[in-house]
């Protein structure tokens, strides 16, 4: 008996000192590798990628996010608009639009944008109807994820978004990192005190 409370014991403080290195790991700041700021006026009913260079040489932005990548986002709007992020790159929507309206050139009416959208709900991993304010979010994922944001104007008057997205990357997901070490410390705090109790009542003795 007393050779398993040592068992276990040891077991409890090892799962004790783990957790308190995960949270030291997740209290890490994270190191932003990239960014991007701009601003986009939208006009009435349409929408637009983000373009980190506009035409003739166009350029969307795009992203690819994983457990320990972060895209951290701030929004201000002067009117009413809507943001998406949707977990593909921009050409494939562009190029789906182009194939459904059988044009050559690119169509950003608001109402393209619906229909795509309403075909590939699965692809949008966060939503955000805005007016005349500021927002910030960070968004996570779980897995290997492609990314890319849009700016949609559902009214019929101009609008301007000012945006500042910043990639950051850290050792590991800070919420999951937690979560686990609030999960696991009770179970080697359970395991340990027997033993502990055992050892602070022989040198007791002594």
């Amino acid at each position: 008996m007393k050779r398993l409370i040592n068992i276990l014991g040891r077991g409890g403080t090892t799962l004790i000192a783990i957790c308190i290195a995960l949270l030291l790991v997740s209290l890490l700041p994270p190191v932003q590798m990239n960014g991007h700021s701009s601003s986009t006026n939208l006009d009435p009913v349409t929408f637009t990628p983000l373009r980190i260079f506009p035409p003739p040489f166009e350029s969307f932005y795009n992203v690819q996010l994983t457990p320990q990548r972060e895209l951290e986002m701030e929004f201000i709007t002067t009117g009413n608009a809507t943001v998406y992020l949707l977990t593909l790159d921009s050409q494939t929507i562009l190029d789906w639009i182009s194939e459904q309206q059988q044009i050559d050139g690119r169509d950003y009416n608001l109402t393209s944008l619906d229909e795509f959208l309403e075909v590939h709900q699965d692809l949008i991993g966060w939503e955000r109807e805005l007016y005349m304010e500021e927002i910030q979010y960070t968004y996570a994922v779980e897995k290997i994820t492609n990314a890319t944001i849009l700016l949609a104007n559902p009214s019929s008057d101009d609008a301007m978004v000012v945006y500042n997205l910043k990639l950051v990357s850290s050792l590991a997901p800070s919420e999951k990192v937690r979560t686990i070490a609030y999960f696991v410390a009770p179970i080697g705090v359970v395991l340990a005190m027997p033993w502990l109790l055992d050892s602070w009542k022989q040198r007791k003795k002594k």
